[in-house]
C-alpha cells in the first residue's frame, strides 16, 4: 500500500512541478531546456505580467468571467441543491420515489451528452454568446441534489424539526436557523464539487460562445494553445503555462481554506 501510495502521489504531484517549472522559462527556454528543471534566469514573474497584459489584459477579463460564472453558477447550484435535498429528506409528498429515480438517472447522464441539446434550446431562446449560457445549466447539479438529499437524511433528526414546529417556528424558519447549521459541511462539500466543475467546464462554454470577451479560463487559454497552428500566429506556450498556473491558484486555496469541513462533511453520519 505505501508503494501503492507513492506511485499515486508521484502521478498526482509530477505534472504540478512540471507545470511550476515550465511557467518560471522563457518561450525559448521551454523548448532548449530539460522539462523538469529550471533553466537559466528566473522567468515567472515577467511572464505573470505578461500574461496579465497579453491582448490588452483579457486575461484578467476572462478570471472576471470564470468567477462570475463561479459565483453565480456554482453558488446557485449549492443553493437550489440544499433546498430540494432538504425538502426531498425531509418532506413526504406523492411522485417522492419517481423524483428519486430521476435524479438518479440524471447522474448517470454525462454533460457531454445533453450539450447539444442544451445549444439548441439555447439558440431558440436567442441566449447564446451570453453569460446566461453557461449560468443556468450550471445552476442544475443532479449529483449535488443527491448528495444534500443523502447527507440532510443523516444529518438532521426529525425530532429537533418536530420541537422546533411545535414551538410555533414556520419552515422558512426552521430551515435557516436550524437546518442550515447542521447541513454546513455537506453545503461546504456540495460548493467544493460545484465550484470545481465549473471552474473547469469547458465543453459548454465552447460551444455556448463565441465572443473572447464572455470566455472562462478555460477556452481563453486554450485559444492561446491554438494560436501556434494559426497561420501567422505567434506561440505564446510561456503564457499558456503561466495562465495554467495562476488559473489553479484559487482552486488550491479554496481546498485549503475548506479542507476541514470538506472532511468534516465525507466522515458525517459515519459514527451515528
Amino acid at each position: 500500500m505505501t508503494v501503492l501510495m507513492g506511485a499515486f502521489l508521484i502521478y498526482t504531484v509530477l505534472p504540478l512541478v512540471w507545470l511550476v517549472i515550465n511557467a518560471s522559462k522563457t518561450q525559448e527556454q521551454l523548448f532548449d531546456s530539460f522539462g523538469l528543471w529550471f533553466a537559466d534566469g528566473f522567468a515567472l514573474f515577467s511572464n505573470i505580467g505578461d500574461t496579465l497584459n497579453y491582448q490588452d489584459g483579457i486575461f484578467v477579463r476572462w478570471i472576471g468571467n470564470t468567477l462570475l460564472y463561479v459565483v453565480v453558477g456554482a453558488g446557485g447550484a449549492t443553493l437550489l441543491a440544499t433546498l430540494a435535498g432538504y425538502g426531498m429528506a425531509k418532506f413526504r409528498f406523492p411522485g417522492r420515489g419517481a423524483v428519486f429515480a430521476i435524479v438518479l438517472g440524471a447522474v448517470a447522464v454525462p454533460g457531454t451528452a445533453l450539450a447539444v441539446p442544451t445549444f439548441l434550446m439555447f439558440s431558440k431562446l436567442e441566449l447564446t454568446n451570453t453569460p446566461w449560457a453557461v449560468i443556468i445549466p450550471s445552476l442544475i447539479s443532479p449529483f449535488g441534489l443527491y448528495l444534500m438529499w443523502v447527507f440532510a437524511t443523516e444529518a438532521i433528526p426529525t425530532e429537533i424539526l418536530e420541537a422546533a414546529r411545535m414551538d410555533g417556528a414556520g419552515e422558512l424558519r426552521t430551515f435557516f436557523t436550524i437546518s442550515m447549521r447542521l447541513l454546513a459541511p455537506g453545503i461546504v462539500t456540495v460548493l467544493l464539487f460545484t465550484t470545481v466543475a465549473t471552474w473547469n467546464n469547458y465543453f459548454l462554454p465552447l460551444i455556448m460562445l463565441s465572443d473572447p470577451d464572455w470566455y472562462p479560463l478555460t477556452v481563453g487559454l486554450n485559444q492561446w494553445n491554438a494560436q501556434a497552428q494559426s497561420a501567422g500566429s505567434q506561440p505564446v506556450f510561456n503564457l499558456v503555462l503561466t495562465g495554467s498556473l495562476l488559473s489553479i491558484v484559487p482552486i488550491v486555496a479554496a481546498f485549503l481554506v475548506l479542507q476541514r469541513q470538506w472532511q468534516s462533511g465525507l466522515s458525517a453520519g459515519s459514527v451515528k
